[in-house]
């Protein structure tokens, strides 16, 4: 079970302003749009990559599910700026741990989207992704089922 990572809309990432995930070409998952600043895991596992510029990380759950959370369109080019990271790459997490505080007024001042993908690359691994059909969702409740 993958949980959500943040308060907010559940949005279908078809409908998500960027090729490389509404195309399906980083995997396959759902997206948000956050109602709150914090981002926690989803998993039990590991940071395996934090973007330097913190818009970003990789997750390795504890039984091989890859996950990428990507926060906002195009948010690399703020440099860092509105993004706080709580852990490193390479750290050990437990489900509801704090990986990042995000100020979403900042970046939407500064005309970024906030819709935030959350997608598993490894899906080759899997042969099912049941998707939650809520359209609002509570950091902590499941997104998705991976089998």
């Amino acid at each position: 079970m993958i949980l959500a990572p943040m308060d907010g809309k559940v949005i279908d990432l078809k409908n998500v302003n960027n090729s490389a995930f509404s195309e399906g070409i980083l995997g396959d998952g759902l997206a948000i749009e956050p109602s709150s600043s914090q981002v926690v895991s989803l998993v039990d596992g590991v940071v395996s990559m934090l973007y330097d510029t913190c818009h970003g990380a990789g997750l390795s759950s504890e039984s091989g599910v890859e996950i990428l959370i990507h926060v906002g369109m195009d948010t690399v080019e703020l440099n860092g700026e509105g993004f706080t990271s709580r852990v490193a790459s390479g750290q050990k997490i437990k489900k509801g741990n704090l990986l990042l505080e995000v100020d979403f007024d900042f970046i939407k001042s500064k005309g970024y989207d906030i819709v935030t993908p959350i997608v598993v690359t490894n899906m080759g691994k899997y042969k099912n992704i049941r998707k939650t059909n809520k359209t609002d969702i509570l950091k902590g409740e499941e997104l998705f089922h991976i089998s």
